[in-house]
């Protein structure tokens, strides 16, 4: 394994983790530490919510792609020497872009657009905000403005239905699933059961949603037919960038929440989905103490003892604390270690506002590292 890091040589590196994991402040992290290598990087949120903005200091709500302020980076010390940029995909904007881009004529984009299912699906169908950010993922890449791109992926249980999210517009886009959706959309048909499959389908939509509904719906599929061509060549290339060895994965753990069974399982399922560099980053990461804890017990009695009950409580549930900690650090960094190349980041002061805690995460990957890229 290449132990060179990936925001160093990686083209894409897709950060996962389990939820409260500060995968989001990673990821940030990440971004600040490849653009002060002179790289020019976007980290994308594929979550919706604003924490990634947060985390980088923008406050602005207008536009999906803006630049961080490389002012506010050089106050925590943090130069970059290559443009940042935070991309949050607004899901609706992307499939209306869709439209607009790859409907065949005005006169089809203009029905789609004006579709009442479509403006209702666009937004909230299950699964539409990781279809749009793939969209998303596709135009940055494809645009070669970008030599690195951070995908913010959402919590771990659903970081592999992103992976494998092109594969299943893939089968939408199926001849077979085409010629299902023709005759459900408008064809009548030569075959009476199939025809009378159709009629009880529309017949039991119409129930829950109404008949106009029906028809804006079978209508809609008609429509979008004509744009299924385009986008399942683009599903096949995001895939295949996915895939490819030049996109890392960099798992966000800590010691609390990731046994190692879920480890284990994840790490399994992503290697058979990405053939690039996995590595790991412990946050949160306590070190050992030193000495074992009835040693530490004994060196403090002295000073213990002039301290009230309260205090006493206090420090010993400090150390007993530390100590637990540092156990799970020490196992969670042995078991990661056996297949990943390992960060480990320690706890930062709960006080430090979020570029501030971005910007330390960042110096602490960099250590040791030549601030050129390779």
């Amino acid at each position: 394994m290449n132990p060179n890091p990936p925001w160093n040589n990686a083209r894409v590196i897709v950060c996962c983790g389990t939820g409260g994991v500060g995968k989001t402040n990673i990821a940030a992290a990440l971004g600040l530490a490849a653009a002060s290598l002179g790289r020019r990087t976007a980290v994308m949120t594929i979550d919706p919510a604003p924490r990634l903005a947060d985390a980088l200091g923008v406050t602005e709500q207008t536009t999906i792609v803006r630049q961080i302020d490389a002012n506010a980076c050089e106050a925590y010390g943090i130069t970059l020497s290559g443009p940042l940029s935070v991309v949050l995909p607004n899901t609706k904007e992307i499939f209306d872009s869709i439209v607009e881009t790859l409907a065949p004529n005005p006169r089809l984009k203009a029905q789609i657009l004006g579709n009442p299912v479509y403006q209702r699906l666009s937004t909230l169908l299950a699964g539409s905000h990781e279809y749009a950010a793939l969209e998303q993922f596709y135009r940055l890449y494809d645009s070669q403005d970008y030599d690195l791109i951070i995908l913010d992926t959402p919590p771990a249980q659903n970081v592999l239905e992103f992976f494998t999210a092109p594969q299943r517009w893939l089968q939408f886009g199926d001849p077979r699933t085409l010629a299902l959706i023709s005759k459900f959309s408008g064809s009548k048909g030569f075959n009476p059961l199939f025809r009378f499959g159709q009629l009880a389908l529309e017949k039991a939509i119409a129930m829950m949603v109404g008949d106009s509904a029906v028809h804006q719906l079978m209508a809609l599929l008609t429509q979008l037919k004509e744009m299924v061509g385009p986008l399942t060549r683009r599903a096949k290339i995001v895939e295949e960038i996915l895939e490819a060895e030049s996109t890392a994965i960099v798992w966000v753990t800590t010691p609390c929440l990731d046994p190692p069974h879920r480890l284990a399982h994840m790490q399994h399922a992503l290697n058979t989905l990405n053939k690039g560099q996995h590595w790991a980053v412990v946050n949160r990461f306590h070190p050992t103490l030193g000495a074992p804890f009835e040693e530490l017990h004994t060196m403090l009695e002295i000073y213990l003892d002039k301290l009230s009950t309260s205090e006493h409580n206090d420090v010993l549930f400090a150390l007993e604390y530390a100590h637990a900690q540092a156990i799970l650090s020490t196992r969670t960094l042995e078991y990661l270690n056996i297949n990943h190349i390992t960060r480990t980041i320690p706890e930062l002061p709960a006080t430090l506002g979020e570029l501030a805690r971005v910007a330390s995460i960042a110096k602490i990957l960099l250590v040791g590292q030549n601030r050129n890229p390779p």
